[in-house]
């Protein structure tokens, strides 16, 4: 499936929804997603120091490298406006961030007033299970931002959430597991 730019409309792709309510915003699943993966430096994220690494400040200039499954209960991470990058450590099978919690928003901004920069995430899987949860409550005050996900495996995930004026969205083999249908809902 090539890269469609979408206005007014919805579109399906695969287990997820795209619902566009006005403005032009576009979901990428070939590999034309070009994601610079370059960092100055590495935040090792584990079960044990996960409130102190994903709880407080982000560092712009790190990935963040999720080691193995960490349950991440009810920490709801901060996205700042200079956004956030996440990706799996290379050494390990798996590398998972779940939450179980219910009315719970995995990635969100700090406010409507404030927003949110990029969102990239690499190679890993979200599982965010609780009743009336979301993965994404994002906003995006200057209509510049993306969320990039590049081999992100949605498993039982409630819902997708909303990107609230995020200008794009670009996602290449990511994937949903869930039996109740992943819905992308972007106002731009």
């Amino acid at each position: 499936m090539g890269r469609r730019n979408v206005t007014n409309t919805s579109v399906s792709n695969d287990n997820a929804t795209l619902n566009v309510d006005h403005g032009n915003s576009v979901i990428n699943n070939t590999s034309e997603t070009k994601i610079d993966w370059s960092y100055k430096g590495r935040i090792l994220v584990t079960q044990e120091n996960y409130l102190e690494r994903l709880g407080g400040d982000i560092d712009v200039d790190a990935t963040y490298i999720i080691r193995g499954s960490v349950d991440i209960g009810s920490l709801e991470i901060e996205v700042p406006t200079t956004g956030i990058r996440i990706s799996r450590e290379l050494e390990t099978v798996e590398s998972k961030l779940i939450s179980t919690q219910d009315n719970y928003t995995m990635f969100k901004s700090q406010s409507q007033e404030v927003g949110s920069g990029d969102v990239i995430i690499d190679n890993i899987t979200i599982t965010v299970s609780g009743a009336n949860s979301q993965v994404y409550s994002l906003y995006d005050l200057s209509s510049i931002y993306v969320l990039d996900t590049y081999r992100v495996n949605y498993q039982d995930c409630t819902s997708a959430g909303m990107l609230h004026f995020y200008r794009d969205v670009f996602e290449e083999q990511s994937e949903s597991n869930t039996h109740t249908r992943v819905e992308w809902e972007v106002s731009v």
